[in-house]
């Protein structure tokens, strides 16, 4: 069985609250998981973390975000057959619609990503904007 805690500040942590809830696979009603439910500290922890990755997020050049961006895709697209059979067990979804629409998501993403990094390459000029 698998447990989710949270991720906060960039590591997986366990929660501390207690209490958890069940993921049941709904193709076969067997438990799948148990997901630690936040405290109001871890929560006001988490918003903290997000507030201040955020901030450096913003101040990082446009071009290095879609770098970071494209790998995403990179990963996703590796691991793809792995994410349609969570999608798959955890939602419902069936296997077939699971590796039917996501690929499509993933492309336009990309294409989305690639337009990106070209506007900001005529845009900015090699310059790094203050925005």
């Amino acid at each position: 069985m698998i447990e989710y805690g949270h991720f906060i500040g960039g590591k997986e942590v366990k929660g501390t609250s207690g209490r958890a809830g069940d993921v049941f696979e709904p193709m076969t009603g067997e438990l799948r998981a148990r997901v630690a439910f936040a405290s109001q500290a871890e929560v006001a922890t988490a918003v903290e973390n997000a507030k201040a990755a955020q901030a450096k997020w913003a101040a990082t050049n446009p071009q290095r975000r879609a770098r970071v961006l494209m790998k995403f895709l990179e990963l996703a697209n590796r691991d793809y057959d792995k994410l349609a059979d969570c999608l798959a067990r955890e939602h419902g979804k069936t296997s077939a619609y699971a590796t039917h629409y996501h690929p499509e998501w993933f492309r336009r993403g990309a294409q989305q990503t690639k337009k990106w990094r070209a506007k900001i390459r005529y845009n900015l000029g090699g310059r790094v904007s203050r925005h």
